[in-house]
């Protein structure tokens, strides 16, 4: 029943896993092999810890403190108290202040810690409650 020419069923399977692996290598050499380990790593956050800063922030009246003191939640991912409060379940006492454009002046104080010329290469890469610096900036 094989035609000249016709592919088997293990013939194409064989091709279909030879372009994964393919597609696989080429990410992983131009993204970074950690574009694969970051997307299966599991972030463990200490809410009680991220809560009890917070609370003490808020309690000492310290507005920039809640809104540009930075917790790293990941590699390259950093939220405030104002974000953790509303996205990530931390409960604080007392009345929270506003933090509009928080993220930008965060951004622009880890630009200054990393210095401008690692800064062009991982401004990409680098997120403050949830949005990438290089859209920020």
């Amino acid at each position: 029943m094989n035609k000249k020419g016709a592919m088997t069923t293990f013939q194409l399977l064989s091709l279909l896993l030879g372009v994964i692996v393919l597609v696989i290598v080429v990410i992983g050499f131009t993204q970074g092999w950690s574009f694969f380990t970051d997307m299966f790593a599991k972030a463990d956050i200490d809410i009680t810890f991220i809560s009890q800063k917070c609370s003490a922030l808020v309690s000492a009246g310290s507005t920039s403190g809640y809104c540009l003191d930075r917790i790293e939640i990941a590699k390259n991912s950093y939220v405030n108290c104002d974000y953790a409060v509303h996205n990530l379940g931390v409960t604080v006492e007392g009345t929270k202040p506003s933090c509009t454009g928080s993220e930008k002046q965060m951004c622009e104080r880890l630009r200054l810690e990393i210095g401008e010329d690692k800064w062009l290469i991982d401004s990409e890469k680098v997120k403050v409650n949830a949005k990438t610096c290089a859209s920020l900036i």
